[in-house]
């Protein structure tokens, strides 16, 4: 069913010769898009469904834009003085 509905789309359902437009991918996509919008892991695991959360957590995978993001939410470190040798 997939395939007939990506041909009349006009969609190929084998790209680069390894990556499939199938079941997985969409849902992968659907739960990456959550995950870079910034959600909690709880909410996509309960949208997807998923049982256990170390399910969930194959889809999250972060990038270098959300770990910079963190680190720029953190609380300036404090100044602690030198200690002596």
């Amino acid at each position: 069913m997939m395939r007939k509905d990506l041909a009349s789309a006009g969609l190929e359902y084998c790209v680069n010769g390894n990556q499939y437009r199938d079941f997985h991918m969409w849902r992968h996509l659907y739960n990456r898009t959550i995950w870079t919008s910034g959600e909690s892991t709880k909410v996509i695991k309960d949208l997807a469904r998923h049982e256990d959360i170390r399910t969930t957590m194959g889809y999250t995978h972060t990038t270098p834009k959300q770990l910079h993001a963190a680190v720029n939410k953190m609380a300036p470190l404090p100044i602690l003085p030198a200690q002596k040798a």
